[in-house]
């Protein structure tokens, strides 16, 4: 099982992503990353990494997981996974800045995040 711990839904990534994540893991499962209260303490914040965990165990035994987020939540969890000896990734991207001119004349930027693969913690 390969689960997607992130804010980004699985049915918005590329065919790329798709298919590397099911090489990776089998069938992909969307868990919602958690809110993270700013005023949490290290211990909270190890408790809920802690309770991740047992969810993503819940889900399958033999997880490997997509982590991505608030820092000391995914070291907290990364950390806790690996100790277990699953295997963690985060998702490398390759930026691509476009500008162009409107209708109105502004100069208008945007970029886009194509990926390029997933590397381990």
């Amino acid at each position: 099982m390969f689960i997607n711990l992130t804010n980004h839904p699985s049915e918005k990534w590329g065919e790329k992503q798709l298919s590397e994540a099911i090489a990776l893991g089998g069938k992909i499962v969307d868990m919602p990353f958690p809110q993270i209260d700013p005023k949490a303490t290290t211990l909270d914040i190890e408790k809920l990494a802690s309770s991740y965990i047992a969810k993503c165990l819940d889900v399958d035994t033999n997880f490997k997981v997509l982590i991505q987020g608030e820092f000391t939540f995914v070291y907290n969890f990364v950390t806790f996974a690996r100790n277990l000896s699953k295997g963690c990734y985060t998702a490398t991207t390759e930026r691509k800045a476009f500008e162009y001119i409107n209708d109105k004349g502004e100069v208008i930027k945007t970029s886009i995040f194509e990926f390029v693969q997933f590397r381990e913690y």
